[in-house]
């Protein structure tokens, strides 16, 4: 069974839906960085423009839909990346 848990932006999510999140953020950044820096943009402004073919990737990885960015992948998203910019990297976002 699924608990929640609470995450460094102080959200509180499911851990699947971390676990699950993680993984799609882990091959973005490994394989396409810079729809990971688009999806990043997206999660902190709703109003930012998606360049290019990135607002596609994102959507075959479930992490948005015609409406948008979901709440809690936002959250997920925004606790487990530090840095700006194209200077982006993942960590852990649990909260320790």
């Amino acid at each position: 069974m699924s608990k929640l848990t609470k995450l460094k932006n102080g959200s509180q999510e499911l851990d699947t839906m971390v676990i699950v999140t993680m993984r799609s953020l882990q091959h973005l950044a490994k394989n396409d960085p810079i729809t990971l820096y688009e999806l990043v943009e997206k999660c902190k402004d709703k109003d930012h423009v998606i360049w290019g073919d990135c607002e596609s990737n994102i959507k075959a990885l479930g992490l948005m839909t015609r409406v948008g960015v979901h709440e809690s992948i936002k959250n997920i998203t925004l606790s487990a990346v530090i840095g700006t910019g194209l200077d982006i990297t993942l960590c852990s976002p649990y909260l320790e």
